[in-house]
Parts: structure tokens; C-alpha cells; sequence
């Protein structure tokens, strides 16, 4: 399978397509004093050369977004379960979850917020223990923490995964 960016370069390559075509077009038009139909292939051309790249940027989707993480996960979580983003935070995840999200050994932009709530980071030791107390915890990770949970003994049984995370469970 291609990559992301792969896939997404097919769409700039029809851009640039489309701008060699109009180039030709209205050089030619340009030549025949076709000034209206010159002027329209132009317009034309530039609606198609800026729409091309963002009807493109869907490729994107699953990195950029939870949505199909979420459209998957979300009716296998339990009611109780908890779920933790380990190391890494998704601003979508929430949204699409309709849940709160526990971190784990993150802070970037939630540093104050932290500082005056403590309890609402955890490290990856209380991780550990909270996992193994827990009866359905979900967990969204990359696969270093993936690795982590595996080699300290962790269960873990994978409900997803895409280029960029893995969302486990007990």
C-alpha cells in the first residue's frame, strides 16, 4: 500500500497537470485574441489548481483526525472503562469519543493546567498499576509505549491500529 504522502502527491501532480494544460490553452487562446474564453480557462484553471490540494488533503484524514480510531473503538469501550492516551494526546480523541481521556506521561500544552491539578497526569508506573486493577481500560499509544507495555507483561489484546497508534485493551 502507498503512503500517505504518496497518495497525496497524485493529487499535486494533477495540479501541476492542470496548470501545464491551462498554460497551454490560454497561450493558445492568447494567440487566437480569444480574450473571454482566455479569461475563463484562467478562472477556471485557478478554481481547479486551489481545490485539487485540499480535495487532496483527505489522504491525511487518519493522521490528522480520531474519527475512524473513534468510529471503531467507541463501540467496544465498556461503560466504566477508562481511557488513557499514553505519551501522545489527540485533540480529536475526545470529541469523537464522547469521553474523558486520562493522560499519560504528557504535558506540552497542559502543563498549567497540571501544575494546578496534579492528579490529572499520571506517570507510566501508576499507569502500570491502574492498568492491571482496572477491569476493560482502553488504551491509545505509539508503538514505543506499545513496546513498553509488552515487555513489562502488560496484557494487551489490539483493537486498532493505524501508521501512527495502536489502541489496546486487557
Amino acid at each position: 500500500m502507498a503512503t500517505i504522502e504518496a497518495r497525496y502527491a497524485i493529487w499535486l501532480y494533477a495540479t501541476g497537470a492542470v496548470l501545464l494544460l491551462a498554460a497551454a490553452v490560454t497561450a493558445w487562446l492568447h494567440c487566437k485574441q480569444q480574450r473571454g474564453a482566455l479569461i475563463a480557462v484562467l478562472a477556471l484553471s485557478g478554481l481547479l489548481a486551489a481545490q485539487l490540494p485540499l480535495l487532496g488533503h483527505e489522504e491525511y484524514a487518519t493522521r490528522k483526525s480520531s474519527y475512524q480510531l473513534a468510529s471503531v473503538v467507541r463501540p467496544l469501550l465498556a461503560t466504566g472503562s477508562t481511557v488513557y492516551s499514553v505519551q501522545n494526546y489527540d485533540q480529536t480523541l475526545p470529541f469523537y469519543l464522547q469521553r474523558t481521556v486520562q493522560l499519560v506521561d504528557y504535558q506540552d500544552e497542559f502543563k498549567l493546567g497540571q501544575q494546578a491539578e496534579p492528579d490529572k497526569l499520571i506517570d507510566f508506573n501508576a499507569f502500570e498499576q491502574r492498568w492491571r486493577a482496572e477491569a476493560a481500560p482502553v488504551t491509545v499509544l505509539e508503538q514505543p509505549a506499545y513496546e513498553r507495555m509488552k515487555a513489562d507483561d502488560l496484557p494487551v489484546h489490539t483493537l486498532y491500529t493505524d501508521e501512527k497508534r495502536l489502541v489496546v485493551t486487557k
